[in-house]
């Protein structure tokens, strides 16, 4: 197995295959609600399919993407991958669309939306090239306001090709080009 580091909920890979992502995961400690972050160096180009199916067998709540870097302590690297363990109240929202000027939003957690709300972040990533991206927050704030803290990025490639997300059985995962 390629060399690990573990610190508290995270495990950073130096190497993202299919086999260390899983025990990655497996050795990860997932309560009850909690869903699994995979954040994929872009030089890294493991079969996702693959890597969906297996963490499908898991029955386990999962999203992720590939970005241009990872960030571990004071290094930055393409390759590798970032396997974190995260409290949830609900499950990942796939929000398709985005390239159009009206933007389904999907309806959000009713304990979100009631007064007063139960104060949660929300993790909102989106390829970086997508258009309308300040209208899709603007859209998400205006249902949501500060119901939510907001924390969140761009995901993609360095080469800057537009790739989209898919939706597997119980997570998403941004899709490579």
């Amino acid at each position: 197995m390629p060399a690990v580091l573990q610190e508290g909920r995270g495990i950073y890979i130096s190497e993202a295959t299919i086999e260390a992502i899983t025990a990655a995961v497996d050795a990860l400690p997932l309560g009850e609600h909690d869903t699994v972050a995979i954040f994929l160096g872009e030089a890294d180009r493991p079969d996702l399919g693959q890597l969906v199916d297996a963490l499908n067998e898991r029955d386990i709540e999962f999203f992720g993407g590939f970005f241009p870097g990872i960030i571990h302590g004071a290094d930055v690297s393409s390759a590798g991958a970032l396997v974190l363990s995260l409290p949830m109240l609900a499950p990942p929202i796939l929000i398709r669309g985005l390239e159009r000027p009206e933007i389904p939003l999907p309806a959000f957690p009713a304990f979100l939306t009631r007064s007063p709300p139960t104060k949660a972040t929300a993790l909102l990533f989106v390829d970086g090239l997508t258009t309308h991206i300040s209208h899709f927050l603007s859209e998400v704030f205006k249902k949501l306001g500060s119901a939510v803290n907001y924390l969140g990025g761009g995901r993609g490639r360095s080469a800057f090709r537009r790739s989209p997300a898919s939706s597997p059985a119980r997570g998403c995962f941004a899709t490579p080009q």
